[in-house]
């Protein structure tokens, strides 16, 4: 498996200096994909996800990056965090309580900074221990108070199951977050593997972990459409129409080899389908009709790309034909370019168009003669006669 990104960051303890109140606040302080311009440093809201692995403030780290929705790959890397197994699935569930804490004034009203930690750590299968109180609810640090039963209810809620069409219930009462997949904009949870790059290799060395951290930023998407391009011009046309049911892969090249080999390498699946709304009337054509397609709570900085997987009876347009907007970006393999997300892009531009294959043609014949003999067989001698009508039926 290739490198993860590494970034360099400064890490700062209790979190109260810089944006929204948690637990610490995260200064990166290289160009990273948390940093891409690095004209300054920028600093993220973090939360410390394992109390059983010591990380010591203020001083400098380096880190490994992963998304915090991609549970294989984490499990792969940093065995320890949700154990024992079965925790680290509750990831969606803490990105609900990061989003719902900081966006919904009444839920969050009385839950203090000590309340969401203790939140964090159980979801993730650390019971909460006399030393973790104590430390939480030290009045030097100013996270607030701790009651163990808003501490239940933050988990209670958390694992409750997602309302698919109002995730966040900023307008209401009930639902949780179990099943919570940020939209663009809305707040994802980037997982910091912290570690002491004592030889300065930009690689965490065994003795080198620090407690993992999870900071917010905003998620991002990318789509959206697969379409007939009937006249093959590579661009889609008023008159031409998505098509449904083409399978949709969305996947990252873990050990730069430049192809798609499954394994972890598959981030998600879907297929193309009639979605009412999702039209955003950029296109000649109406996206929500059919053919639309969207992969979300996406990381931004990390490299993506799509596979399509060809429908039997098509073959992949001429891809990168004019404007970017309305191209075909699938190659004759049905895989795209890497594509970097920003924070809280929605990327709709990853289409596909597909050519009908015509179906191959038959014929028959070939000739009438004049059967001198009547024997039924051609033979020297006997020619064929033109002028004969011949009708098939």
């Amino acid at each position: 498996m290739s490198q993860p990104p590494v970034i360099q960051c400064r890490v700062s303890f209790p979190g109260l200096a810089k944006l929204q109140p948690s637990l610490v606040d995260v200064e990166v302080t290289s160009q990273s994909p948390l940093n891409p311009t690095f004209l300054s440093t920028t600093f993220y809201d973090g939360w410390c996800l394992d109390p059983n692995v010591d990380i010591d403030t203020p001083r400098p780290y380096k880190a490994n990056l992963y998304s915090s929705y991609e549970l294989p790959i984490l499990a792969a890397n940093i065995p320890t965090l949700g154990n024992p197994d079965g925790f680290l699935a509750n990831l969606d569930s803490i990105n609900w309580l990061l989003n719902k804490y900081t966006e919904d004034s009444v839920f969050s009203a009385g839950k203090s900074i000590a309340e969401v930690q203790a939140a964090i750590w159980t979801l993730l299968g650390e019971p909460l221990t006399p030393t973790w109180i104590s430390f939480l609810t030290n009045s030097t640090y100013g996270l607030g108070e701790l009651d163990t039963a808003d501490v239940n209810t933050l988990v209670d809620t958390a694992l409750a199951p997602v309302d698919p069409l109002d995730p966040l219930h900023l307008d209401r009462t009930g639902s949780g977050g179990n099943g919570f997949v940020p939209d663009a904009g809305q707040k994802i949870g980037i997982v910091l593997d912290m570690f002491d790059d004592l030889n300065n290799n930009d690689v965490k060395d065994p003795g080198e972990a620090r407690q993992p951290v999870i900071i917010e930023t905003l998620a991002a998407k990318l789509g959206d459409f697969v379409w007939v391009d009937a006249n093959g011009n590579g661009q889609q046309d008023a008159s031409e129409t998505g098509l449904n049911d083409v399978t949709v892969n969305l996947w990252r090249d873990l050990n730069g080899n430049n192809a798609f080999d499954g394994g972890l390498e598959l981030l998600a699946t879907t297929t193309t389908g009639s979605v009412a709304g999702t039209d955003d009337l950029t296109t000649p054509v109406n996206e929500a009709g059919a053919g639309y397609y969207e992969f979300k709570g996406l990381t931004p900085g990390l490299p993506y790309q799509v596979q399509f997987v060809l429908p039997g009876g098509y073959a992949f347009t001429t891809a990168n034909q004019g404007d970017d907007n309305t191209d075909s970006d699938a190659g004759a393999d049905g895989i795209t370019s890497v594509v970097t997300l920003s924070a809280g892009q929605f990327n709709r531009s990853v289409d596909a168009g597909l050519v009908l294959i015509p179906p191959p043609t038959a014929s028959l014949g070939d000739y009438v003669w004049e059967d001198k003999n009547a024997d039924g067989i051609q033979q020297a001698g006997e020619t064929g006669l033109n002028g004969v009508t011949v009708r098939l039926l």
